[in-house]
């Protein structure tokens, strides 16, 4: 739990930094505020959710995952793009793993609780897609996430398996 307090920390940073990096894009405002807000609001459940169970919170461990992705970021004009992209499968990856948590959970606030977070991490994908789509245009966007996947598939499989979100 620890680890998901953190990757919801750092969404909440994310969409702060796409924001303050990239003023001349006004339209990201509302959404990268509403998504921040938000990212830092499930980042406070799950502390709340770890307190309860007197879990500590550990320190942040990093993400390899989300550093190799970065790697593919290209820098000047297409930086933003591509930095939605990475977003948008980071939630995609987000989504896919709290489902999975959900499904094995007893508890039941617990189980609960993730299959909502799991609802929102899919809305926050398709966000980030759709943000990028309304500035770069639907083509030029899918064929970029078509490049990324490949990227992706190449960071997965350069991590060790761990107990982790991402």
């Amino acid at each position: 739990m620890s680890d998901h307090a953190w990757c919801e920390r750092k969404a909440s940073g994310t969409c702060l930094s796409l924001l303050a990096q990239h003023l001349d894009f006004p339209q990201l405002a509302e959404p990268m505020i509403r998504l921040a807000r938000e990212e830092l609001e499930h980042f406070h459940l799950v502390y709340n959710f770890m307190k309860e169970r007197s879990f500590p919170l550990l320190s942040e461990p990093g993400n390899a995952y989300a550093k190799q992705l970065h790697l593919s970021i290209r820098k000047g004009e297409h930086q933003l793009l591509d930095r939605l992209i990475v977003s948008a499968l980071i939630e995609t990856r987000s989504c896919e793993r709290l489902g999975l948590i959900a499904d094995i959970l007893i508890d039941e606030k617990l189980k609960d609780f993730y299959s909502r977070l799991e609802k929102s991490e899919a809305r926050h994908s398709l966000e980030f897609v759709e943000i990028a789509e309304s500035i770069y245009g639907v083509d030029t966007v899918q064929k970029r996430l078509s490049e990324f996947l490949v990227f992706e598939s190449e960071a997965i499989q350069l991590q060790p398996f761990q107990s982790r979100i991402h």
